[in-house]
């Protein structure tokens, strides 16, 4: 008889090595904003979006891929990087601006996670738009899986890791077991559900957020299933190329 499939928590990206992530379905997670940002554009008919490191990365990648049919999106210190099309405000990401095009991002915390899950066997994204479709993509399949929380420029971030409760809670049973940090995940997500725009407001990533006139992107952010689409990596070589799956 085979094992339980397990739930590991990583409460930041630091935290994990690509070795701890061998063979595990990974989500990525940064509520505020990236991995948002990601599903919406998706949502809104993007091709695909290519995530990377660094700005120079990015700009390099549009101009030898895309000309001007690509967009540069993203930030630093949640600020639009001066000269990219569009920044990381999931609302932003309408129909009219990215269908059918190629989105070329960078972000301070979230797109640098990626880097993590080379050895991962696959790598979804996962914020509280897009909870119950990733929850049915990870029921689903199988081996264990492993939910990274990207953080606030390597300090934990509770916006993330009450994510990454709401969703072991989803995915436990049949089979599914939480170990101890999952379990801990989802005491956060319990405390935090009843007010959710409340506590993302006040979380690590939420005040600077507020400070900068972005409230607004937080209540977007805190909208559970807007969006019936698991965003998966389908792709590293010229940046992490995420798709719909």
């Amino acid at each position: 008889m085979s094992r339980p499939r397990r739930v590991f928590h990583f409460q930041r990206q630091e935290e994990a090595t690509p070795e701890a992530l061998r063979g595990a379905a990974v989500v990525v997670i940064d509520v505020l904003r990236a991995s948002s940002t990601m599903t919406a554009a998706l949502a809104a008919g993007a091709r695909e979006v290519r995530c990377f490191a660094s700005v120079c990365e990015a700009r390099r990648a549009r101009r030898t891929r895309a000309g001007r049919t690509g967009l540069l999106c993203g930030e630093r210190n949640g600020r639009r990087v001066p000269g990219f099309d569009l920044g990381n405000s999931p609302g932003d990401f309408t129909p009219g601006r990215c269908a059918g095009r190629t989105l070329f991002m960078t972000t301070t915390n979230g797109t640098r996670a990626l880097g993590r899950t080379l050895q991962a066997r696959e790598v979804v994204i996962g914020c509280f738009l897009n909870l119950s479709a990733v929850a049915g993509y990870l029921s689903a399949g199988r081996g264990d899986v492993a939910l990274l929380c990207a953080g606030t420029e390597g300090e934990v971030s509770a916006e993330d890791v009450a994510f990454a409760g709401a969703l072991a809670c989803e995915i436990a049973g049949k089979g599914i077991t939480l170990t101890e940090s999952a379990q801990e995940a989802a005491r956060v997500w319990r405390a935090a559900r009843r007010s959710l725009t409340k506590f993302l407001a006040r979380s690590r990533g939420g005040v600077p957020l507020v400070k900068i006139g972005l409230g607004r992107d937080i209540r977007f952010c805190a909208r559970r299933n807007r969006f019936d689409l698991v965003p998966r990596v389908a792709g590293h070589t010229q940046g992490f190329r995420i798709a719909p799956s």
